[in-house]
């Protein structure tokens, strides 16, 4: 089999069978194969790759970015003729390269050129062929890789020839590693919280209904409210637009939406701290249905079991659980409470979702609309050095603030978390069949979603008539109970008692794992054979149901992992898992105790 079949037939099995076509088509930038005794490709009239010593150059490649050396991923602008993919492969011992071709045609003249079986036959390297999902799909694959080392490298040719595609995988790739890093600092604030809040509130939740009854069952224009400052511009109308709309609240909107003499349809409340439940407080009796994620504040729960539905929480234990917990749906958690309230919405059958609120920005440099719960603590503790702007300027810089130009001469300031939440709504808005639209401003815009005035909505039909019945119907049916009966106190005491089992099990093997690895006595042979002896308890830890449980807090373990090859590297990274994983078993197993003391007195 000559050189070219080779190739090929190694594509065929790479590629999916639909994209294989593309490979014969011509792009709209020029390529073009030079001979000679090193082949060299054009693309756009720029070489790709050096005509003389494509190798070394591709080599330096890695000593002016050594990151890459070390990177888990390395997402590539360009396959070229593919000497710098195998320069990655020698240089980088572990992680992955991750490679779009912007110009299918250029894998052909790879294939005719040279040998690419290093590249081809590695399962470290993947291609990617332009298509609409590639975007979508980088997003989620990288992001799942539990990794800050994630970097990006376009050829200079391809930067040249194919700018827009360059500037948004970049922009792409900083956006995964910076949600990376927000995500980990939430887990390592809240994560503990999330897991005892979980634990506690399992006596709740065994008989809770999820939001499965409401799928699709209100197909009416819903009106967002999220708790951004711009808020405020639609307090005169909120009763009108409250008669042509479901009324959808974030928790941190509730008060103001009572205020204005509304009580939401929908109240979603995901957040796991003391402080949320605040928003929530003297709020009575009365027909708001809260839709919430059994990681919530306990007290939230105890109070109004009986008019919640709930979500299904996307931490590993709630995966656990969700053999005994009846409800299945999750929302869209892309970092905020709005976010999740968006998909909601999505859920539940709106047909246009009018958002109010939705700033993901800070105009006239304020926080949230006036009268929070924020701006309130803020001046119950203020004093005569210490007076609220102060406090609002401090907490807008700590959070990374950053202004952008959203017109001429309208600086708007803004911060990282908040581009994380516009670009969320960016990349989910194209997939739903659902028009998004705002109705206050100014906010950090979002790709997708139109501005238009709040009036526009008082030309729509009056839909109360249709909703009130249904909201009724939903809390006169069988919801969870206010207080957990003698067998469902029982059952949680079961559950328990079936996770410290399974906890003590892995506790019991990671033990028999560092005591092996400390018997070590430097020699290679040794090594050898301690690794032998490991691979029984790692096969063990690795099949073991409870293992994701106890790694949800280990966010940021890949990355303090050593990559070199080294005996005593690869032996530390081993002693470096076995003792995160057993400081997570510890963990788990003093929230259970906590939690079944706190279940056995009810």
């Amino acid at each position: 089999m000559d050189t070219f079949t080779a190739n090929l037939e190694a594509l065929k099995r790479l590629l999916p069978r639909e994209h294989l076509s593309l490979l014969e088509r011509s792009g709209s930038v020029p390529v073009e194969l030079q001979g000679g005794d090193i082949p060299t490709l054009l693309l756009a009239g720029r070489v790709v790759h050096s005509s003389r010593a494509p190798e070394k150059e591709a080599a330096r490649l890695f000593e002016h970015r050594p990151e890459l050396r070390h990177a888990q991923v390395v997402v590539f602008l360009g396959f070229g003729l593919g000497y710098h993919l195998e320069a990655f492969l020698e240089k980088n011992h572990y992680g992955e390269a991750w490679v779009l071709e912007p110009a299918p045609e250029v894998l052909l003249h790879a294939a005719r050129t040279r040998s690419l079986t290093r590249i081809l036959s590695s399962d470290r390297v993947k291609i990617l062929l332009p298509s609409p999902d590639v975007p979508k799909r980088l997003y989620h694959d990288l992001l799942g890789k539990g990794s800050e080392k994630i970097f990006f490298h376009s050829l200079p040719a391809y930067t040249y020839a194919f700018p827009d595609e360059a500037s948004r995988l970049a922009s792409l790739v900083n956006r995964i590693r910076e949600t990376r890093r927000i995500n980990r600092f939430t887990i390592e604030r809240f994560g503990r919280r999330w897991i005892r809040n979980l634990l506690v509130n399992l006596p709740w939740i065994l008989y809770g209904r999820g939001i499965e009854l409401l799928q699709n069952e209100f197909p009416y224009p819903t009106l967002l409210l999220a708790a951004g400052p711009t808020l405020d511009q639609i307090g005169s109308l909120l009763p009108e637009l409250a008669r042509r709309c479901i009324v959808v609240a974030t928790d941190t909107a509730y008060r103001w939406a009572m205020a204005h003499g509304v009580e939401p349809d929908f109240v979603v409340i995901v957040d796991p701290q003391y402080w949320n439940t605040r928003h929530l407080d003297h709020m009575g009796q009365g027909t708001s249905l809260f839709i919430m994620d059994p990681a919530v504040y306990p007290s939230l729960i105890r109070r109004h079991a009986s008019r919640s539905l709930f979500i299904a929480s996307p931490s590993p234990l709630a995966a656990y659980l969700s053999r005994w917990i009846p409800f299945r749906a999750r929302l869209g958690a892309g970092g905020s409470v709005s976010t999740t309230a968006w998909d909601f919405c999505r859920y539940i059958g709106s047909n246009t979702i009018f958002c109010a609120g939705l700033d993901l920005a800070f105009p006239d440099g304020r926080t949230y609309y006036r009268g929070s719960l924020y701006e309130r603590l803020r001046h119950s503790a203020s004093w005569r050095l210490n007076q609220p702007v102060q406090e609002e300027t401090l907490a807008l810089w700590e959070g990374g603030a950053d202004v952008v130009e959203i017109e001429e001469d309208h600086p708007l300031i803004t911060n990282a978390r908040m581009k994380l939440y516009a670009s969320w709504f960016s990349l989910h808005l194209p997939e739903s069949m659902v028009k998004s639209v705002r109705i206050t401003g100014p906010g950090l815009p979002i790709e997708g979603m139109e501005q238009l005035p709040p009036e526009d909505i008082l030309g729509l039909p009056p839909v109360r008539e249709h909703i009130d019945p249904l909201i009724r119907e939903i809390l006169a049916g069988d919801l969870a109970p206010e207080r957990p009966d003698t067998k469902t106190g029982e059952k949680a005491l079961a559950i328990y008692e079936h996770l410290l089992e399974g906890l003590s099990e892995l506790g019991c093997l990671l033990e028999q794992g560092l005591k092996t690895l400390a018997t070590w006595d430097g020699t290679p042979r040794h090594a050898q054979e301690i690794f032998s002896s490991l691979e029984g308890v790692d096969s063990r830890i690795y099949t073991h149901p409870l293992r994701d449980l106890v790694g949800f807090l280990l966010q940021d373990i890949v990355d303090r992992l050593s990559d070199e090859p080294a005996m005593e590297h690869v032996l530390g990274n081993s002693r470096i898992l076995y003792q995160k994983i057993r400081e997570g078993v510890v963990l788990h197993r003093t929230e259970i105790e906590r939690a079944r003391e706190m279940v056995k007195k009810l």
